[in-house]
């Protein structure tokens, strides 16, 4: 069996995550070959932050997974995830979906998720891309995805999940715009949200956390924050608008059917929207 050891980081959120969202018998397998350990020291430091963080992710990955599937419900056949890392949307999309091809873009790890794709389901994984991809070049982006068999004249659903406070104001929605320059896209954006819209008790946590985070990698971290009237601005200039919202609070309500860790719509620091995005539309009248 192929077998790999994760950065701590990439452990780190796989052991949040767990095994309760994505439940497909071959993202088991997937994550049956992963060595999780390099990423037991940062959760312990992370969950001293705030004991229940793995809800947050888990609330956010059934979040998005159910949004990604309602999108391919309509007819949509292709999803770009786009700084996908080792992550299991992919595998899980392809299990509970047919003739669907999803195209995984990152700049590191793609090699190694390829090998793992193709052992632990060598029936499924023709149907996953993954395409080495700096991120910070959105054109190049498109056009590698474009080259592995993506096309930009039927619509897609792209996925942005943990990569849009790392990737900057103007890289962002450029990359919405240039993997929507030939169709209407449907967008499922992930967001960390400003101070001002978090409880005053907690706005300290995500900074805390990524501050934690950031003590493993070698590069410094800076974190964008997105509120959702700038989002709704944003989507508009793109020539689409905001389907749906998904505070936290709504998010935990839908995956547990309570709030107990997050009582009221201020009491998390990240939302999930769901776009639809005509970009090429907003270039013919000019742009943002």
């Amino acid at each position: 069996m192929y077998a790999v050891k994760l950065s701590d980081t990439s452990a780190f959120v796989t052991l949040l995550t767990g095994r309760e969202v994505h439940t497909s018998p071959h993202t088991l397998r997937y994550l049956d070959m992963m060595d999780l350990s390099p990423g037991e020291d940062l959760i312990r430091k992370c969950l001293r932050i705030w004991p229940h963080l793995d809800q947050l992710v888990k609330n956010r990955k059934r979040c998005i997974l159910d949004e990604t599937l309602e999108c391919l419900s309509g007819g949509i056949g292709q999803v770009v995830i786009l700084g996908s890392g080792i992550d299991t949307l992919s595998l899980e999309v392809v299990s509970r979906t047919e003739g669907v091809a999803v195209y995984e873009l990152d700049t590191d790890n793609m090699d190694t998720k390829r090998r793992l794709l193709d052992e632990a389901a060598p029936e499924l994984a023709g149907r996953i891309r993954c395409v080495t991809a700096d991120l910070g070049r959105p054109s190049e982006a498109a056009a590698r995805a474009a080259k592995a068999g993506w096309r930009a004249d039927v619509p897609s659903v792209l996925v942005l999940e943990g990569v849009s406070y790392y990737l900057g104001e103007r890289i962002l929605w450029d990359i919405i715009r240039q993997f929507g320059a030939g169709s209407e896209n449907h967008v499922i954006l992930e967001y960390l949200v400003p101070f001002d819209s978090i409880e005053p008790e907690r706005a300290h946590i995500p900074d805390d956390v990524f501050d934690a985070i950031g003590e493993y990698l070698s590069d410094r971290l800076d974190i964008y924050r997105l509120d959702h009237d700038m989002v709704r601005k944003r989507a508009a200039d793109l020539g689409g608008r905001v389907v749906r919202r998904h505070t936290m609070h709504t998010m935990e309500i839908h995956r547990t059917g309570a709030t107990r860790h997050f009582p009221t719509e201020r009491s998390g620091w990240v939302e999930v929207c769901r776009m639809l995005a005509r970009p090429g539309a907003a270039e013919t009248r000019g742009g943002p």
